[in-house]
């Protein structure tokens, strides 16, 4: 690697450059390609402001220099010089996501990280807006820590549902419509214990259940699998 910049260059055994990627870091420049920290609230929705932000760092501030990754540039080289280049972008808001993903071919896939927590029911979504149930534990605040949908260049978008407390999703949505939930039930270790998927199709709705054994050391010894997949199992579904 050369430490010089910051790339990560490749040289053959006689010190010939042979591949080159470099980075850029904290570009906020509005342009094609790079933008300014989101701030939350967003222009145009109605939801409430990030909490816990330090003012001092929000996208309006002089401290921005975050760490963030805004660009990646991959070389071709031919006897170790530079013939051309592709690059991919990424734009970022104040809590340090992702809100944009822009690939070489100059295509964007968007995320957004409005707060959606809940238990599995086969909803992530309502009108492509959070169904979020917030514990107690936030006591009225707001994290937008995990996706809460993600939307490619062509405009479809997946939605997730998240538990609070263990990070992990319950609940998704994909780009057809169709949706999935996991539980982790009666599991000490809050394994995943249950996976329904095309929870609102009867025709296609099928699930998947695991069990854990362990050794007497704690180590998983066997992990089997009963998959169900026909509509004369629905009772089964529903408890």
């Amino acid at each position: 690697m050369d430490h010089s910049c910051p790339c990560r260059c490749v040289y053959d055994a006689g010190g010939v450059e042979r591949a080159r990627t470099s980075y850029e870091y904290d570009n906020y420049a509005t342009d094609s390609h790079h933008a300014q920290l989101q701030t939350y609230p967003r222009p145009g929705f109605n939801e409430p402001s990030i909490s816990g932000l330090d003012a001092a760092f929000n996208s309006n501030s002089s401290n921005l220099t975050r760490g963030n990754a805004t660009a990646a540039t991959s070389y071709l080289l031919t006897n170790g010089s530079v013939t051309s280049s592709i690059s991919a972008y990424a734009q970022y808001d104040i809590a340090g996501n992702a809100v944009k993903a822009i690939d070489a071919r100059g295509y964007a896939t968007t995320f957004d990280y409005r707060d959606n927590f809940g238990s599995p029911d086969g909803i992530a979504e309502s009108a492509g807006a959070p169904v979020n149930v917030p514990p107690a534990e936030l006591a009225g605040q707001v994290s937008y820590a995990l996706p809460f949908s993600v939307t490619n260049a062509l405009g479809q978008t997946a939605y997730m549902q998240f538990d609070y407390y263990l990070g992990r999703p319950v609940d998704a949505e994909d780009a057809n419509g169709t949706t999935y939930s996991g539980y982790s039930n009666n599991d000490s270790l809050d394994r995943p214990t249950q996976v329904v998927r095309a929870v609102n199709n009867a025709s296609l709705k099928s699930q998947s259940t695991f069990a854990s054994t362990m050794d007497w050391a704690g180590r998983l010894k066997r992990a089997p699998t009963r998959t169900a997949r026909n509509t004369s199992l629905s009772n089964r579904f529903r408890s």
